[in-house]
């Protein structure tokens, strides 16, 4: 007895590669200051015959995926995030016919410049663990593009409730006579329409 084949079609397929780290060393002289960004790029198209025929013609690798980050990032060595971003979702619409959509996000690994003796040190960096800076770009062949940028898990403390009392004005939640530090994790995103891809 022969087994009837059921095709199944395959309604939205996504892929991309992620965890591209891109770190820029800006120097003036003996100052340098330290940027690092961590890329994750997804593309969305016309890949269904890799999933349905095994045929890989339209596919774009992932490695390839990585190295349009780096080599963009090289030839644009001024740009910020936002910018950066933006221009990468663009080259992948623009080198890929096949490409229908991209989603680029970028997530800010922020360095803080180390002292010595009371003397920030011209260039050596520590991890400053606090708050994450990211940007989310979309861009869709013949439809809209956004940009998405914020800042991840930012902690402020507020120690003196009296000299932050005119932020609070009318707010507070407890009496400016307790002296107990006041923290909070923010998360912001400001989320802007940038026209069509």
């Amino acid at each position: 007895m022969e087994r009837e084949v059921v095709r199944v079609p395959l309604i939205k397929n996504r892929y991309g590669k992620g965890r591209v780290r891109v770190m820029r060393i800006h120097r003036d002289g003996a100052h340098h200051e330290v940027s690092q960004l961590n890329v994750k790029a997804m593309i969305e198209g016309d890949f269904a015959r890799a999933y349905t025929d095994a045929d890989n013609s339209t596919s774009v690798s992932t490695d390839t995926i990585k190295n349009v980050v780096n080599i963009t990032a090289r030839e644009n060595t001024g740009l910020g995030t936002e910018e950066f971003c933006q221009l990468l979702a663009k080259k992948y619409l623009d080198l890929y016919p096949q490409v229908s959509s991209v989603a680029i996000t970028a997530h800010e690994t922020k360095w803080s410049r180390l002292s010595f003796g009371g003397k920030p040190h011209p260039h050596s960096f520590v991890l400053d663990s606090n708050g994450k800076p990211f940007v989310e770009a979309t861009a869709t062949r013949g439809g809209p593009s956004t940009l998405t940028s914020g800042v991840d898990g930012f902690y402020l403390h507020e120690g003196d409730p009296v000299r932050l009392g005119e932020l609070r004005q009318g707010f507070q939640h407890h009496d400016p006579a307790d002296q107990r530090p006041d923290v909070r994790d923010l998360d912001a995103g400001i989320l802007e329409m940038v026209g069509e891809a």
